[in-house]
């Protein structure tokens, strides 16, 4: 996903004392564009509004935004999610492709929970933002990139993690 704070998100993030608590995002069926920060709005029609998790202190520069989207979801597709304070689009997510969200189905063993983290650095006058888009495989097992990925377990519902590539010893 390519992840832009907007304009106005970075003068609200500029002038934080402490993490914004985002009240909601909004998961839309636009796809494949570069997101302007100039942007108020996401570009494609709504296909679903939620509340995101609190925000979680990733490391000392970087706050995580948790979006979570429950086995029981859908089915929809979406390609870009609006992230808000408040009204204010505080950063746009785009995805190359769409992204399906199906119910999670336990005899076909598909669909099931999508957890979108979007981290955002906050000493830095640019945001270089991220984001890790995970969905359940087969096994329901969510598959990180590496041990940094591992959520806190305070924070989260899974109890099982597959990490893709670990780090090799010197």
């Amino acid at each position: 996903m390519i992840v832009q704070i907007t304009n106005q998100g970075a003068i609200l993030q500029a002038a934080a004392t402490a993490p914004l608590v985002m009240t909601s995002f909004v998961l839309g069926a636009g796809v494949n564009y570069v997101p302007d920060p100039t942007q108020v709005n996401i570009q494609g029609n709504a296909v679903y509004t939620g509340l995101p998790g609190l925000p979680v202190s990733a490391n000392q520069n970087t706050i995580k935004y948790p979006l979570y989207l429950g086995d029981n979801l859908g089915p929809f597709t979406y390609g870009e999610v609006g992230l808000f304070y408040n009204s204010t689009l505080y950063a746009i997510c785009v995805s190359d492709t769409l992204v399906t969200k199906n119910p999670l189905n336990p005899v076909t063993h598909t669909g099931g929970a999508v957890v979108t983290d979007i981290y955002v650095p906050i000493v830095s006058s640019n945001y270089e933002m991220y984001a890790n888009n995970v969905q359940a495989n087969a096994f329901k097992a969510s598959v990180l990139s590496s041990v940094a990925e591992l959520p806190y377990s305070q924070t989260t519902t899974n109890n099982l993690f597959v990490i893709q590539d670990l780090p090799k010893a010197f």
